[in-house]
């Protein structure tokens, strides 16, 4: 019973570890797009102004990418 238990726990870490559900596909905006992040330690744009929480000129989706009118 116990080697049925590791084979099980072996099986599950290992398709975690291949089939990871955090990989983006390849055509997905957050990996197509550019996005606008602030900078981690003064949470400021590229251009000196506070980041709205992303650097985008326009509204950006959840992610900060896809930003109307590119980044600051």
């Amino acid at each position: 019973m116990k080697t049925f238990y590791t084979a099980l726990t072996f099986f599950f870490i290992f398709g975690a570890i291949v089939a990871s559900p955090l990989e983006l596909a390849a055509d997905s905006p957050e990996r197509t797009l550019a996005c606008c992040p602030t900078t981690k330690s003064k949470n400021r744009c590229n251009d000196g102004t506070k980041g709205t929480p992303y650097c985008g000129k326009g509204p950006c989706n959840i992610a900060g990418c896809a930003c109307k009118g590119g980044c600051r």
